[in-house]
């Protein structure tokens, strides 16, 4: 090799190892920042979903909701619980209701009133939001944490994200 030969070939094993060791460094600081966005994230959904307890006020209805929600496998059936209409003041301790409109329709403005901000409360009108008179539907928009479902996936994804959000 000539001596410019043994220069170029020193230039470019020192611009590899230089590259290399940029390329790694970007790489793990992608990783480190994915890590710290996302494991708060993932941590608190693991708490949540092992942990937190769902109240479901449903009438005959219970049994249904509270098999989809098990079936899921998200959801453990001791952490599921049943409430009746005349047990509005147990809200105080629960962070997630679920609340089949058709049993809860003639107290639903007592049961949204003893609602905390803290406690998403999840309406399933199965029937569709046409059966859900118009009062109540201003209700449900004016508190936070609440939202209407009509259809049993989207209570899924409803109940799910209610464990993100809330405490």
């Amino acid at each position: 090799m000539t001596d410019l030969g043994t220069q170029v070939y020193s230039f470019l094993s020192c611009a590899g190892v230089i590259y290399t060791a940029l390329a790694l460094a970007g790489t793990l600081y992608l990783i480190y920042k994915a890590a710290i966005g996302s494991f708060p994230i993932i941590f608190r959904l693991g708490i949540a979903v092992s942990n937190r307890k769902i109240l479901i006020c449903a009438g005959d209805r219970f049994g249904d909701l509270e098999r989809l929600l098990v079936e899921s496998k998200l959801f453990r059936k001791k952490n599921i619980s049943q409430m009746s209409l005349h047990e509005l003041d147990n809200m105080d301790s629960t962070t997630l209701c679920i609340v089949h409109y058709k049993y809860a329709q003639d107290r639903f403005t007592d049961l949204m009133n003893n609602k905390k901000d803290s406690c998403a409360v999840i309406v399933f009108a199965d029937g569709g939001h046409q059966e859900v008179q118009s009062a109540h539907t201003q209700l449900i928009d004016k508190k936070k944490h609440t939202s209407l479902v009509n259809f049993r996936g989207r209570l899924l994804s409803d109940v799910f994200m209610a464990m993100i959000t809330t405490k």
